[in-house]
């Protein structure tokens, strides 16, 4: 089974834009994606601004705007792998995660070529890299689960 979650309602939770508070580095944020552009730039007044965006497109906008840090091609995707294990540390969105099971995971967003697949519904021409660092996180969560049952279930 193939997932397509940025045009399924029933996964949208995968989206970077999916608005449940997670705490990075000492600070709440609304999204992963406020903080993955957050991250983009070691101005502080820069990353409050777009952590107070009133949503996560708002956020990618003005991250688009920030004096990148010099290294930010380099550790970007470090920084999603970063955020993404801090979103689904929720144990609801970690049991989630672990439920779409070996399904594929696609980004199908028709504006994200990197990110996404840049198709509606479909394996495009992009490189799906969040479906792939899903992929990835899912099967670490399940090794975790499978090696210490007992420390997931605490946290729960």
């Amino acid at each position: 089974m193939d997932i397509y979650f940025w045009s399924d309602e029933k996964y949208r939770f995968l989206s970077n834009f999916y608005m449940r508070p997670q705490e990075c580095r000492g600070v709440v944020w609304p999204s992963n994606e406020h903080f993955f552009q957050g991250m983009k730039t070691d101005d502080a007044t820069w990353r409050e601004r777009i952590r107070a965006c009133v949503n996560a497109g708002k956020a990618k906008q003005l991250g688009r705007k920030v004096p990148l840090i010099s290294n930010w091609d380099t550790v970007k995707f470090d920084i999603m792998r970063e955020g993404l294990r801090a979103k689904f540390s929720h144990p609801d969105l970690r049991a989630s995660l672990i439920a779409t099971g070996d399904a594929a995971l696609y980004e199908d967003s028709p504006y994200d070529k990197i990110w996404g697949t840049g198709t509606l519904m479909g394996r495009g021409p992009g490189k799906n890299l969040m479906g792939a660092l899903l992929v990835e996180l899912r099967k670490a969560l399940i090794t975790d689960q499978s090696q210490n049952p007992t420390a997931t279930s605490q946290t729960q």
